[in-house]
């Protein structure tokens, strides 16, 4: 027997001998290798009895290569060399010797890495699908001939932006990876074929759109967000629509940017503007400060020799009527002009107006500015030259004032320290005569009485209404809520519901679930998820089926949504839900009316964690009477022996 099969052996050996053989022959008369399925390990040697220099086409797929043959490389004229479902992890350096090399195919090894050697061929066309590629070589850009890459099927986790420089490139095969986003680069060439399916891209840039040479577009089974994937299921020409339109809006709000920006920087340079004008004016206004100091130097030096003078000219006016105590209280108000403090009012109100207009015409109220910074030796001639005037001035006013009625001095309103005349023997004709009055203050302004609601906050001092002046009423949650409108107290009691409602939803799906929901009620129950969850819960295999995301797909469509929501409507009615407890579709998906499904889900739950109905007095009394019916027949009619 171990005979019979040594010969076997050795028959199949000379089998496949003779049958390469006569296909390297055949190779190197017609220059096509063909040793597809022959599950060879290593290359077959020629011994140089056949020159295969001259190949152009070699067949090698669907054999046990561990690594590219090194007799490939010195096949100089090769144009198209298929290596398809082989167990290649490594290509040696040496394949750069094949310059005339257009079509390579690669598809189901083992490859890793995809050396760099490969990227200085002429290739046309480049197979790299079914491998373990992690990602590819930015010196891929050098390929300027290549019009088709497949690397589809692998674990390529982003493209190189070399890929930009491709700029024979027409097909682009990137399926099933784990692609998170498509670069800007590859938008810019001019593809008629690009497959993206199967990654987890979501978010497709803008200037896709600007791909009009595109003819077939692939987006299936990636997480879409913009564009939804509602769109991408009609196909290229809506998705373009779709970034045309996201593309204006971005537009719209960067001019927005923009036009802020510029009035930010307008804004700033009238700014610096008004800060340059300032500090001209502080300038002039110091500048002037000095020259009147040095011309109030030059004038009290000049005064002092027509001291004499205005001293004659003073007794002369004292002599004429004037008592000593007119000396001390020069002015209106009974002021000492050494003790008067630097105030300067004006008056603004409409109801003081008149007055003063009138009070103006008896003294002068409003005394002038003075200057701290004049030198102390002339301020006593100046003082006594204004006294003497205004003496002079109001002796002549008071035979004026004899055919005009009495005016009563305005009573400042601000002054603490001031108390009103007790009698009018105090002012004569509008002028005051008391000299230990406080200094003149400018009136306060007239009190605004506002009229509150009962259900506005009100201030409980003068204070507090000051500081909440120009704010808008807040609401006083202290106000019970008998005393506020009926509509206000309807629209009250119907939010406190809802929330309470909305409360208790989120309490029962948590304690049958034992899940934490998120704060966000409304977007985690409108896909169906959690309600099909808790149907089932609640009575088992009630949803027979549930659509669940998947880490590829994170966001349900909006299909599968619906019918997760159909699917929990149509269990809560078999299960004993009335059906106008059930809430409507739209309350569940957009999130509108929680409410409504908090109103459901406690009905449901009402449902099934209610006992069962006791009997009642006429099912009793029909059990006995069929009971005693079926006794009464056994009776009559015994069964036979």
């Amino acid at each position: 027997m171990a005979k019979v099969v040594l010969n076997m052996n050795c028959q199949l050996q000379s089998q496949l001998t003779r049958s390469l053989e006569r296909i390297l022959e055949e190779a190197h008369l017609s220059g096509e290798l063909k040793l597809s399925g022959r599950k060879l390990k290593d290359f077959p040697r020629t011994g140089g009895k056949y020159d295969l220099t001259d190949t152009v086409t070699a067949d090698l797929s669907k054999n046990r290569f561990w690594e590219l043959p090194e007799d490939i490389t010195k096949f100089w004229s090769l144009e198209k060399l298929v290596c398809y479902h082989n167990a290649i992890r490594s290509i040696p350096e040496s394949i750069v010797c094949l310059q005339s090399l257009v079509h390579l195919d690669l598809s189901r090894n083992h490859l890793s890495t995809v050396p760099v050697a490969l990227c200085q061929l002429p290739l046309e066309t480049l197979m790299l699908a079914n491998n373990r590629l992690t990602a590819l070589p930015d010196e891929l850009g050098q390929c300027a001939t290549l019009t088709q890459l497949d690397v589809s099927c692998n674990q390529i986790t982003h493209l190189p932006p070399q890929l930009g420089h491709l700029a024979h490139l027409r097909v682009l095969n990137v399926r099933n990876n784990l692609l998170l986003e498509l670069p800007i680069e590859v938008t810019y060439l001019k593809l008629i074929h690009l497959d993206l399916s199967e990654n987890r891209i979501s978010k497709l840039p803008v200037e896709l759109r600007s791909m009009v040479s595109l003819v077939s577009l692939e987006l299936m089974h990636n997480p879409l967000v913009s564009p939804p994937a509602s769109v991408c299921m009609r196909g290229r020409i809506h998705v373009f629509k779709y970034l045309e339109l996201r593309c204006t809006k971005e537009e719209k709000i960067r001019s927005g940017w923009r036009s802020e920006e510029r009035k930010g920087c307008r804004k700033l340079s009238d700014i610096r503007g008004l800060n340059e004008i300032c500090k001209k004016r502080l300038e002039r206004s110091s500048s002037e400060r000095e020259v009147s100091r040095q011309n109030s130097s030059e004038n009290g030096i000049k005064s002092l020799s027509s001291s004499s003078s205005l001293g004659s000219r003073f007794s002369k006016a004292t002599t004429n009527g004037l008592s000593p105590t007119a000396e001390q209280t020069p002015n209106g108000n009974g002021l000492d002009p050494d003790s008067r403090p630097l105030l300067q009012h004006v008056q603004s109100y409409r109801e003081y107006k008149e007055a003063l207009r009138q009070q103006r015409g008896v003294e002068n109220i409003y005394r002038p500015k003075t200057n701290q910074d004049e030198p102390s030796t002339p301020n006593h001639i100046k003082e006594m030259e204004q006294i003497a005037g205004d003496l002079v001035i109001q002796n002549q006013n008071q035979l004026e004032q004899n055919h005009r009625k009495p005016v009563q001095k305005v009573i400042p309103s601000r002054n603490g320290n001031f108390s009103p005349p007790s009698s009018s023997n105090d002012i004569v004709n509008g002028v005051s005569n008391n000299t230990t009055s406080g200094v003149y203050v400018k009136p306060a302004s007239p009190q605004l009485v506002a009229k509150t609601l009962n259900y506005l906050s009100s201030a409980s001092n003068g204070t507090d209404n000051n500081k909440n002046a120009g704010r808008p009423p807040a609401w006083n949650r202290s106000v019970p809520p008998d005393k506020l409108s009926f509509t206000m107290r309807r629209e009250f009691e119907k939010a406190k519901e809802e929330a309470e409602l909305i409360k208790q939803l989120r309490t029962n799906i948590e304690t049958r679930l034992k899940m934490a929901l998120p704060s966000d009620l409304a977007p985690a129950l409108s896909d169906g998820v959690v309600l099909c969850h808790l149907a089932n819960h609640v009575r088992p295999r009630s949803v027979a089926s549930i659509h669940v995301p998947s880490p590829a797909v994170p966001k349900l469509t909006m299909a599968r949504c619906r019918r997760n929501v159909d699917n929990f409507l149509e269990a809560c009615r078999r299960i004993g839900v009335e059906e106008g407890r059930v809430c409507r579709r739209e309350a569940i998906m957009e999130g509108g009316d929680l409410a409504a499904l908090a109103r459901t889900v406690h009905t449901l739950l009402a449902v099934v964690d209610s006992p069962p109905p006791p009997p009642t007095m006429l099912s009793t009394c029909l059990c006995l009477a069929l009971l005693f019916v079926s006794l009464f027949v056994l009776y009559i009619l015994p069964p036979p022996d």
